[in-house]
C-alpha cells in the first residue's frame, strides 16, 4: 500500500503502511501480507484505511489459509444445462412482462443478469454465471491501469459447481415460482444452493 494513495484518498492514518501488502480489499479496507516486522514469514493484517484501524488475523499465511472456508454464493438456486442464457432470459420475461436490463460486470467482474418490476420493488430476479474473470479490478481503482490486465485468464466461482452452471435468486415466492417454471419449460436442472451437493 502506498503512501501516495492513503494520503490522495484518505489523509494520514495512525500506523505504519510501509511493507504492507495487499492480497484483497476494496481500497477502503484490505487484507495484507504485513511485513513491518522484517520477518521472511509474513503475518497477515486486516487494514481499514476509511476508520485508521489495523488486526492482526493469522501469525503466518499459513495460518491465513487455515482459516478460510468456502462460502457459497449468496443465490439461492443453481442452475445447470444452460447452453444459452437468453433462451431463459426470454422465457423469464414472457411470464413476468419486464425486460432484463443490460447485463453489467464492472461492479463485481462477473455479470449480472437483473430483471424487476418497477412498479413493484419486491419483484425481482437476478442470475450470474459461475465462471468469470479470474483476476477483476473496478475502473476506478487507483490501481486500474497497471493491473487491469495482469490475470485474464477465466475461473470459477463456486468450486464443486460446473464452470458452466448459472446462480439465481428471486426476491418473491411468485418471481420464484417463476424461475422454476422456466427451467422446468427448457429442461434445465435447478437445485436450491443450501443442498447442491459440492464435489471439492
Amino acid at each position: 500500500i502506498t503512501t501516495e494513495f492513503v494520503d490522495e484518498d484518505w489523509g494520514k492514518v495512525s500506523f505504519d503502511i510501509k511493507n504492507l501488502i495487499p492480497l484483497d480489499g476494496d481500497g477502503h479496507w484490505h487484507i495484507c501480507l504485513d511485513y513491518r516486522e522484517g520477518k521472511i514469514e509474513p503475518r497477515v493484517t486486516y487494514v481499514d484505511l476509511e476508520c485508521d484501524s489495523q488486526t492482526m488475523i493469522a501469525e503466518t499465511f499459513e495460518a491465513f489459509l487455515a482459516k478460510l472456508q468456502l462460502v457459497k454464493p449468496d443465490y439461492d438456486f443453481v442452475l445447470l444445462g444452460i447452453k444459452s442464457i437468453s433462451k431463459l432470459k426470454k422465457a423469464i420475461e414472457a411470464r413476468v412482462g419486464h425486460k432484463f436490463a443490460r447485463a453489467s460486470s464492472k461492479h463485481c467482474g462477473y455479470k449480472r443478469y437483473v430483471v424487476e418490476d418497477n412498479s413493484d420493488p419486491s419483484n425481482r430476479l437476478w442470475m450470474s454465471p459461475n465462471c468469470c474473470g479470474r483476476g477483476f479490478i473496478t475502473s476506478d481503482n487507483f490501481y486500474y491501469k497497471e493491473l487491469k490486465g495482469l490475470l485474464p485468464e477465466e475461473a470459477i466461482r463456486l468450486p464443486g459447481c460446473p464452470a458452466d452452471a448459472f446462480f439465481a435468486s428471486a426476491s418473491s415466492s411468485h418471481w420464484i415460482s417463476i424461475l422454476k417454471e422456466c427451467c422446468h419449460e427448457l429442461k434445465l436442472e435447478i437445485y436450491p444452493t443450501s443442498e447442491f451437493q459440492l464435489e471439492l
